[in-house]
C-alpha cells in the first residue's frame, strides 16, 4: 500500500520508524475498521515511552530472552483453548462465541503473536469472527502476529493509542502479572477510557500464592535466563482497581484454564507437556532430561484443593491428568485464573 493512502503520516513521519509505518499500513488493509480505532496523535509520545516499559523477557535469545522458545511454544494455540474459550464468552454480548455481531470489535492488549485470535479462529468461521486487534509491546511479537496475518499494533498497557469510546470488549490476559503494580490502575484506566458505553473489560491473571503464582516465583524465576520476579493479582487489588477506574458494574470470579496437549500414547504426552513447559517458560536451567524434569515439576506444582477455594470439586481436575479419548492420548494441567469482568456504564 502507497504511503499516499496515509496523508496524515506525513505529519508524523520523521517521527515514526518504518516499522511502525509498514505494521499501519498493514493493519489499514486488513482491518479498515480496527484501523479506524486508531488515534494517530497518541503515537508518537507513546513510541517514546517504550524503552521504559517493554520487558526483556521476550526479546531475541541473543539479548538475553526467550522469545524464540516462546514463540514455539505458542504454535499450537489449542494448548489454552478451554480458557480462551471463556475469555471471548465473557467479552461476548451474551456469553456466546457464537453471537458476536457485525463489526463487534475487541483489544487483546496483551496479544503477543496472536494465539487468541488464533484459538478462537480455530472454533469460529471466518463470518462469524469479531474484529480483533492484537497489540503488545514487544516488536517482534508484533511483527509474528502480522505474518500470521492478524490485524496488529504495537503499544502498551499503560499508554492505549486507541480512540476514546471505540471497543466493544477489552482483554488483558496472559502476562498481566508483567505490568508494575503501580501502573496498574492506569492500564484499567486506558481500558475504560477506549471502551464504548456498555462495553466489556476482561482482567485475568493467577492469584498470588496459587499453584501457577508458586511455579513462577520457584521454578520459573529461579531456572529461566531472564528470571520471573513479578507479584500476581489478588481478588481485593482486581476489585479495587475496577472500582477507581470507574467500572460500577464488575465481578471477580475462578476460571478453569487448564494447559491440554495430546499425543500417541501416554509416555508420549508427559514428553509433550515437559517440552512445552520448557519451551514456554525458557527453563534452561532446570535438569537433563528437561522434558522429564519439566514434567515432574508440574506434577508437583499444579495441584488444586477446590473445597479451599470454595469451589465444587467438578470444577476441573486437581492434578496432573492423563487419560484416553477417541482422538488418542491427552494430558491436561490444571490451572485456575482469577478474572476480573466489568461493564462501562450506558
Amino acid at each position: 500500500m502507497s504511503m499516499n493512502n496515509l496523508p496524515i503520516f506525513a505529519t508524523f513521519s520523521e517521527r515514526l520508524s518504518q516499522q511502525r509505518i509498514l505494521h499501519l499500513e498493514h493493519l489499514q488493509s486488513i482491518s479498515p475498521t480496527l484501523y479506524n480505532c486508531i488515534d494517530l496523535e497518541k503515537i508518537p509520545a507513546a513510541d517514546a515511552l517504550y524503552e521504559a516499559t517493554e520487558t526483556v523477557d521476550f526479546r531475541p535469545e541473543a539479548q538475553g530472552g526467550r522469545g524464540e522458545s516462546y514463540r514455539l511454544a505458542q504454535k499450537n494455540p489449542h494448548v489454552r483453548l478451554v480458557g480462551i474459550h471463556q475469555l471471548f464468552q465473557l467479552a461476548s454480548p451474551d456469553n456466546s462465541i457464537h453471537s458476536f455481531p457485525p463489526n463487534y470489535t475487541i483489544l487483546d492488549v496483551l496479544g503477543g503473536d496472536g494465539t487468541l485470535f488464533r484459538a478462537l479462529a480455530s472454533l469460529l468461521p471466518s463470518h462469524q469472527m469479531p474484529a480483533i486487534l492484537t497489540s503488545d509491546i514487544d516488536e517482534g511479537m508484533v511483527q509474528s502476529s502480522c505474518q500470521y496475518g492478524l490485524a496488529s499494533i504495537r503499544q502498551s498497557a499503560q499508554h492505549l493509542v486507541i480512540k476514546d469510546d471505540s471497543f466493544d470488549a477489552v482483554i488483558i490476559a496472559y502476562g498481566s502479572h508483567h505490568i508494575p503494580q503501580e501502573q496498574r490502575l492506569q492500564v484499567c484506566k486506558e481500558a475504560w477510557r477506549i471502551l464504548k458505553p456498555g462495553g466489556k473489560f476482561i482482567l485475568h491473571d493467577f492469584e498470588q500464592a496459587s499453584p501457577v503464582a508458586q511455579w513462577f516465583e520457584q521454578v520459573v524465576h529461579p531456572y529461566s535466563v531472564m528470571g520471573h520476579d513479578y507479584a500476581h493479582f489478588t481478588r481485593a487489588e482486581i476489585t479495587g482497581y475496577l472500582q477507581q477506574a470507574g467500572f460500577h458494574t464488575f465481578d471477580v470470579h475462578y476460571m478453569y484454564d487448564p494447559f491440554i496437549l495430546k499425543g500417541d500414547s501416554a509416555a508420549q504426552v508427559k514428553d509433550i507437556l515437559g517440552q512445552h513447559l520448557f519451551n514456554m517458560y525458557g527453563l534452561v536451567g532446570i535438569e537433563q532430561p528437561f522434558q522429564e524434569t519439566a514434567y515432574h515439576l508440574a506434577r508437583h506444582y499444579f495441584q488444586y484443593d477446590y473445597t479451599a477455594l470454595a469451589l465444587p470439586s467438578t470444577f476441573g481436575r486437581s492434578e496432573v491428568s492423563i487419560y484416553e479419548t477417541e482422538q488418542g492420548w491427552q494430558i491436561e494441567m490444571p490451572r485456575v485464573a482469577l478474572v476480573g469482568l466489568a461493564q462501562k456504564a450506558f
